[in-house]
This record gives C-alpha cells, structure tokens and sequence, in this order.
C-alpha cells in the first residue's frame, strides 16, 4: 500500500466512514512492517493524540485500561452479532494499540461508544473534544513523472528527492525548491488536498502558493521559448522574470494567463461561480476563446461561461488573505464563505436549506478551530453541524 492510500483509510478511519472492505485493508497495512509506511504511521498517530488530553505513546495503564474496555465491548458485540467489533477482537494483543487510538477518538467505526458506561471521567470530554473540527495545514502530494507518490506532509526539512530524468528538489520550510540544472525535462504535479496548502519553488526560481483542494503540473526543467504550468483549484505566484521566456499559465476553462515578471492570484475553483485572476504586481493578459483583457495592479479579471472578461478593481490584500494565514470575509457573501471554511477544514457542503441572504464581515486567523470561525455567522442566524466529513447547514 503507498502512503497516500494509507492516509486516505486513516482519515475516513477517524471519521467513521470506511467501509468493511476498506478496514480490512487499512488494518492488513498497518500490521505491514513496510519501512515506507512506518514513518506515515508515526506521524498520523502522533498528530491524533496531539488533539486529545492524553500522552502518546500512550501508558502501560492507559493501554490497559482501555484494553479491558476493548474486551468488555468485544465480548458483549459478539453477543449481539456485531460484526464489525469481533473483526478487531481476533487481532493480535500487540495490535490493540490501534484500537487505543480509535478509542480514544471516540470513533464510530468499529462500535466502540465512549460515553456507554463513561469509566473513564474524561472520555466525555473527549468524545465531545473529537466533534471539534481542526484546520488545515502544510501539506501536498508530489506526482513524479513515473507516477509515483510522495506524501510531502511526511518529509523532513532539509531532505533532498532523486526525481526521475537525474533532478532533484529539497524540502526546506515547508516549500519544495527544485535544482534546473543538468536534468531532462519530466512533469511533475503537486496536489493540495483540502485541509492543505502547500509553496514550491520552480525550477526558474518562480514561487507558487497552492491553496486548498488545487494543484500544478509543470516542468522539471523549463525549455523552448515559453514557460508553461498547469493550474485548478487556487493559486498565488511570484513569477521570476525572464523577458526571453514568458510564463502562461493554463486554466481548465480554456482561459490563459500571460505574464511577464509579476506577482498575481488566481482562483479558478470548479465550484465557483467565476474564474478570476487578480494582479498585484507588473502585467498580466487573460485570454479566453479570442478575447484579451490586459490587467494592471489592483485590478481582477473574471471569467464566467460564455460571457465577455469582465475587469473589476478589488482589495488585493483581501484576494491574497488565504496565503497570508487569515480569512477576510469582508463583504462577502455566505455561500462563498461557506465554500471557503469547508475547502479549508476538509468538509463536504450541504445545504438542508438556503441560508440567509447577507454578507460578512470580518478577519480572523485560519489556524483556529471550526467552531471558533462559525461563530462569524451567528448574527445572521445560520445553523451547522458536522456529520463525519459533512458540514450541514440550515437556518
């Protein structure tokens, strides 16, 4: 199994969505004792307990206390024909820590409920700890031209990857640096899921920021006359200048964006009404099938269907707010909002009703916790809750 299916099953894991077929591929791999996996592993099970009032690794007594709940819940679901329950009893003692950990998430999935019985005085505070919502973070997956996967989340500061054609990049703060020289050119493709974002540095030295749900496809190594990546999803870029070779940047919408040296956004989400682009520094040109608008700073063009490029003067501080750490609601109305929150905290959108029409106002930090940023829409007298990875909004 690679690291990216491991993370996709840990995550529907501790949502409780996986299906029978799905844990027991989940709990073949962890049993493996791939070295690829253990470090995907580590880090998944560190970063859990990291949100719970417990140490990790767990103590001896933690671990046996709840192994004794495991058994008590085992036991009476086998009774009762609980499938599911009985597949974790028949594991081995020495993988009971994995049950630990569902446990102690308060997860669903295998019929463990922690507040049946409530031994354990904080095991409410936990389960109700666990309904919380955490933010996005750092973190991408790099397709390499043979198409296999590394997990970026998982890589170390100052480690360096062989990539295929003979290049190399290095991880260094969280942003992927690539080495042009003496390479074949190959594609690359970085993807952020939700609940992520992620900075590369191209070969040319162009800086790209993804933010959540997007991705770009480009070169190892830049040739010819023209420099060209591959964008969905949203996107901040430093483009480095370079009057012999200009950079265009291709939407799926069969927009394009030509640049010269220039710093520029755009976010071009499928979900969103309108592909805008939006120029903070130099000169941009967006075409779309024969039209051509050329921007200056401050200035965005959007892009909606057949209609003609419609130019806008915006606040860029706003624009670029998601690469700055922060949601700027300002003005803005409630669906986009809600597409924003739920790109951020890896949620799927639901609508039991239309919520009210208005805009917001407001910033706020995007590392603080849902509930926290939910908050913002309570004068306009909108509900929520989460049902595993559903964010389901009413009046």
């Amino acid at each position: 199994m690679t690291p990216i299916r491991f993370t996709e099953l840990f995550g529907k894991f501790l949502q409780g969505e996986l299906s029978p077929p799905e844990e027991k591929e989940l709990w073949e791999a962890w049993q493996s004792e791939s070295t690829e996996l253990s470090v995907v592993k580590e880090q998944l099970v560190g970063e859990a307990f990291d949100h719970l009032p417990v140490s990790y690794p767990p103590t001896e007594q933690q671990v046996q206390d709840i192994y004794e709940r495991v058994i008590e819940e085992a036991e009476a679901d086998q009774e009762t024909g609980n499938k599911k329950t009985a597949f974790i009893y028949q594991l081995s003692r020495r993988w009971w820590a994995a049950a630990v950990i569902a446990l102690l998430l308060g997860v669903a999935v295998f019929g463990y409920l922690l507040n049946r019985g409530n031994k354990n005085p904080g095991s409410k505070d936990i389960a109700q700890q666990t309904n919380e919502r955490l933010p996005g973070k750092q973190g991408a997956i790099l397709t390499l031209a043979d198409q296999s996967q590394v997990l970026l989340d998982t890589v170390k500061d100052g480690a360096v990857l062989a990539l295929p054609g003979g290049g190399r990049a290095r991880v260094e703060n969280g942003n992927l640096v690539y080495d042009a020289k003496g390479v074949a050119v190959t594609f690359n493709t970085i993807a952020t899921p939700k609940g992520r974002q992620y900075r590369v540095t191209l070969p040319d030295g162009t800086i790209i920021w993804l933010n959540s749900g997007s991705s770009v496809r480009y070169p190892t190594l830049f040739a010819g006359n023209e420099r060209v990546v591959h964008i969905t999803g949203e996107a901040y870029l430093e483009v480095a200048k370079n009057s012999k070779m200009p950079f265009r940047v291709d939407l799926e919408n069969n927009t394009t964006i030509e640049v010269l040296g220039t710093s520029f956004n755009v976010n071009a989400y499928d979900e969103e009404p309108s592909v805008n682009t939006t120029l903070l520094e130099g000169a941009v040109r967006v075409n779309k099938k024969g039209q051509a608008q050329k921007l200056l700073p401050g200035q965005q063009a959007q892009v909606s269907g057949t209609e003609k490029i419609r130019v806008v003067d915006v606040d860029v501080e706003q624009v670029v707010a998601w690469k700055n750490g922060l949601f700027d609601f300002n003005n803005k109305d409630v669906k986009t909002v809600l597409r924003e929150i739920a790109r951020w905290y890896d949620l799927d959108l639901v609508y039991e009703s239309e919520p009210a029409a208005g805009e917001i106002a407001g910033k706020m930090q995007r590392n603080l916790a849902l509930s926290q940023v939910m908050e913002t829409l309570s004068d306009l007298d909108i509900h929520y809750r989460i049902e595993g990875r559903k964010l389901i909004v009413s009046k």
